[in-house]
């Protein structure tokens, strides 16, 4: 039905909200373009990288915690997180967690300010 990944997602393009997907494996292996934006990487530096490479010491977070648990056990989740960036600035996001075929989907808005 679908040639790609990509394309299985397209419909998330259009979403005012991030929309990303992670595999079972911690990798990034979908996101829209808002959470290119969120991230402040590039989606080169992110898709098919883990979320450790991409941001080290993320494993050791509350949203990491409550990812591993939707990923292991399918249990969702809805939480404010504190993102620390590589470049020491932070941001606030409202995030929801969903298990899906693939991993997990992770819905994310923007409330920094």
């Amino acid at each position: 039905m679908y040639q790609s990944e990509e394309e299985r997602y397209k419909v998330f393009d259009y979403l005012l909200e991030g929309c990303q997907v992670i595999d079972e494996e911690y990798r990034y292996v979908y996101m829209n373009d808002v959470v290119v934006r969120q991230s402040k990487l590039s989606r080169p530096m992110l898709i098919g990288r883990t979320m450790m490479e991409c941001y080290p010491g993320i494993e050791e977070t509350d949203m990491f915690v409550k990812l591993k648990n939707c990923m292991e056990y399918g249990m969702p989740s809805r939480m404010v997180n504190e993102f620390d960036y590589p470049d020491q600035s932070k941001g606030w996001f409202e995030l929801v967690l969903q298990k899906v075929p693939e991993g997990v989907l992770i819905m994310s808005n923007d409330i920094t300010s």
